[in-house]
């Protein structure tokens, strides 16, 4: 069997890989720094620094890797019939139990390798809505895959071994972090490597690698559903995977929400797996599987020891200590080395991997006990020192958004504030603030807390204030697996800004820390200040942007503006269609065609394979598909800027969209007679009106109205468009059931990587998109109407 042998190659090319890695370990405890050379060009101590560290964490672990990979392997080639006889000759569940779980598990794997791998390979969490786009084609060519001999669903566990390992293995660190190739566009956190050619390649090696791996990953879920909706009724086996795309989806929210550890995750979706798999494969197969699950748990389970996990980070915390940050290894140590000495100074918080925040004693009284540490206390912290010793918060009231852990709140409090409301999208972080921050700022009268996103808070609150600072705002993780949005997009826009200024008092002041230093940066904040403030009324400086009135009296003390130059125009100035603050201009980057001509070619390859001709995939299904993904992507952005970027946020629009979906469904099959022009002209108008109309615009109204309008306003071009899918998929006969909904999901590809034309055209185009996939998929059905042969006796 050509599949087994390929699976036994890369189980006995991973056991080589973990020895070799493992033996590499054992010899060089502490690698030579030539090593590194083609990887880095920072200082020696920082560039060797993490990659040891992970090795000494999972040496071990990768030995026991490697034996059972090796193990797995030699078990594949002698019994070459291991995974062709794999199924029970009858399954335990019925047809319609098979297509819920196996829509949970695609949905919560889906889900649950978007929050992991992009927390544990820095460079993913760029490309967030990637994996989304890789389950979609799997899935898709896995349904038209539906009459393939063999049964693909054993050979998940394996390719999720495969790619649980490589997240949380040295390599799979290093990987995370090169750098990303192209100098148009921002990417903070990278790993700079000394030489450009090698860092390009490294990058494309990998990106194509993480591409093909998780489309291949999810395509026994699509064969399993697929095969499993073909004896049902196609709109009840319908409903019943959107069922189980809804419960899938519930289910890891609420473990999210609960903020349990990594491996659990793991466990309950491998749980399910293993149900599934015991009740439909030969328990001999069900063995070798249960066997790499736990394996993959327990790779888990080392690789994120010590992590918490938050709705939107994987959180390290590492107490640090003064006499070792200031001392003179501290450059050769990785930062979760230094908890380790004699005087207590707080404790340093990574984010997704990256040293990103800390918690630490800024207080005067303790300084002044350890003089001699004074200078390097003050560059540890200067962020923190940088814009309140600027402008002095006393008697006055402020609000600070993304708060963090509390240093600015401590520091605010220290130079005399009047009161703080320190806003942040992180409970986990605001109680680590809570019980870890040597000095308690959160425990202060003085101080309110305002869980929630800062551009919500910002446009739904009625409070003044004398000083609003934007601190350490996320500029690192996207907004959720839909869209290029990262973030804090809406937060760096002309209307967050104006609506800002419309927070302060008539002499106050916004004052906004910011670390991306690029021009380009520079020209942007100018221009979205202006826009708000009068040019006399904006100064910036480094990393400190200031505008408002009360920046007048600080005139005489301020050094002299940085100057931007000139490149910024009306265009590419950021606002809530274009928010994309780190794109130098209105285009899209070559990394995204790379990908995006990567994942077409891997959708024609994959279609081919499965059909043996692709002008058999069903294109009205294509462009149906496409058109739903835009619209998505819309819906997500634009309930994000209405409601918030929080993750509560997203699950409840995904929610409602599956909803309307179940809704189409019970209509259309009790309405199959319905005019679908009408339809196709129903969902033309609400994308028009989608487009003309502006969520802003939506913000102005007040309570259950606001609700309804948006409601309706987003969910109308829903239901037209799952009520179109309805009717088209009740016509299927049931051995097609495969290419139909196959043909769709790799339409939802096609549209995802159409997407991209909102980092030139903006947000508002997607509408515009989406019309002309529904176009096309409406010219589709009128020329299949038009080609009909006609029955015997129709005239």
């Amino acid at each position: 069997m050509k599949i087994q042998k390929t699976l036994s190659i890369l189980l006995f090319s991973m056991a080589a890989f973990c020895l070799i890695l493992f033996a590499f370990w054992r010899l060089h405890p502490a690698p030579e720094d030539a090593v590194y050379k083609l990887f880095s060009s920072s200082p020696p101590g920082q560039r060797v620094a993490l990659f040891p560290y992970y090795l000494s964490r999972l040496a071990w672990p990768t030995f026991l890797l490697g034996v059972s990979a090796l193990v797995m392997a030699c078990l594949l080639r002698r019994f070459p019939d291991l995974m062709a006889d794999s199924d029970r000759p009858t399954p335990l569940f019925s047809p319609g139990w098979g297509v819920f779980l196996a829509s949970v598990l695609a949905l919560y794997f889906e889900i649950l390798l978007i929050r992991w791998l992009t927390s544990e390979m820095r460079a993913l969490a760029y490309f967030k809505n990637l994996t989304l786009i890789c389950a979609f084609l799997g899935m898709g060519a896995g349904m038209l895959m539906k009459d393939k001999s063999i049964s693909l669903l054993p050979y998940f566990s394996v390719l999720f071994a495969l790619v649980t390992f490589l997240g949380v293995s040295p390599p799979g660190k290093l990987l995370g972090r090169l750098d990303i190739p192209g100098s148009t566009v921002l990417f903070l956190f990278q790993t700079w490597t000394g030489n450009l050619a090698v860092r390009a390649l490294a990058f494309y090696v990998f990106i194509t690698g993480m591409i093909a791996v998780q489309s291949i990953l999810f395509v026994p879920f699509g064969q399993a559903i697929a095969r499993w909706m073909e004896p049902l009724p196609t709109l009840r086996a319908y409903s019943i995977n959107i069922a189980g795309s809804l419960s899938g989806l519930w289910l890891f929210s609420a473990l999210s929400h609960l903020s349990l550890p990594s491996w659990f995750w793991f466990t309950v979706g491998l749980g399910i797996y293993l149900f599934v798999s015991y009740s439909v494969h030969r328990l001999r197969l069900f063995a070798m599987e249960l066997v790499l699950c736990i394996l993959t748990v327990f790779a888990v389970i080392w690789g994120d020891a010590g992590a918490i996990w938050s709705p939107y980070y994987k959180i390290e915390v590492v107490p640090w200590y003064l006499d070792v940050v200031c001392g003179r290894d501290y450059g050769k140590k990785y930062y979760k080395e230094l908890g380790d000495g004699k005087i207590p100074f707080g404790y340093a918080l990574a984010y997704n991997e990256v040293y990103y925040i800390n918690a630490l004693n800024t207080s005067p009284e303790f300084i002044s006990q350890f003089p001699e540490y004074r200078s390097c206390r003050d560059r540890t912290i200067s962020h923190n020192l940088m814009a309140l010793d600027t402008f002095s918060p006393r008697d006055k009231d402020l609000l600070i958004v993304a708060s963090g852990p509390g240093n600015d709140i401590a520091v605010a409090l220290e130079r005399g504030a009047r009161s703080v409301d320190a806003v942040d999208i992180d409970p986990v972080v605001v109680d680590l603030g809570r019980k870890l921050h040597p000095q308690q700022p959160y425990a202060d009268t003085r101080v309110s807390v305002h869980i929630n996103d800062a551009r919500t808070y910002l446009q739904s609150t009625s409070k003044q204030y004398d000083y609003i600072l934007f601190a350490s705002l996320d500029a690192h993780t996207l907004l959720s697996g839909m869209s290029s949005i990262r973030l804090d997009n809406f937060i760096y826009t002309r209307e967050s800004i104006q609506a800002a200024r419309a927070r302060l008092r008539p002499d106050g002041l916004l004052v906004i820390i910011y670390w991306g230093q690029s021009p380009f940066i520079l020209g942007r904040f100018d221009q979205m200040l202006k826009s708000a403030f009068p040019e006399d009324q904006v100064w910036m400086k480094g990393v400190l942007y200031a505008a408002g009135d009360g920046l007048l009296k600080y005139r005489d003390r301020l050094p002299p503006a940085d100057v931007s130059d000139g490149t910024v125009n009306e265009q590419t100035v950021p606002s809530d269609d274009w928010p994309f603050i780190y794109l130098q201009s209105r285009h899209i980057p070559g990394v995204f065609f790379y990908m995006a001509f990567i994942m077409i070619v891997l959708a024609l390859w994959l279609a081919n394979r499965a059909m043996g001709q692709i002008r058999q995939i069903d294109w009205g299904f294509l462009f149906l598909g496409a058109g739903f993904l835009l619209m998505e992507t819309k819906s997500v952005t634009q309930m994000s800027l209405l409601y918030g970027s929080t993750w509560f946020v997203n699950t409840v629009v995904f929610t409602a969209i599956l909803v309307v979906i179940l809704l189409a469904n019970g209509v259309a099959r009790r309405h199959a007679a319905f005019s679908e022009n009408l339809l196709y002209a129903s969902i033309f108008a609400a994308l028009i009106l989608g487009y003309l109309l502006d969520a802003n615009q939506l913000m102005g109204l007040e309570g259950i109205w606001r609700h309804a309008v948006a409601g309706l306003f987003i969910g109308l071009p829903f239901f037209f468009a799952a009520f179109i899918f309805a009717l088209k998929l009740r016509a299927v006969p049931p051995p097609l059931i495969g290419v139909a909904m196959g043909s769709n999901l790799i339409g939802s590809t096609l549209g995802a990587v159409a997407e991209y034309g909102s980092l030139v055209f903006g947000i508002k185009f997607l509408s515009i998109l989406a019309v002309l996939f529904y176009g096309a998929a409406f010219l589709n059905s009128v020329f299949k109407r038009s080609t009909r042969i006609p029955a015997n006796g129709d005239s």
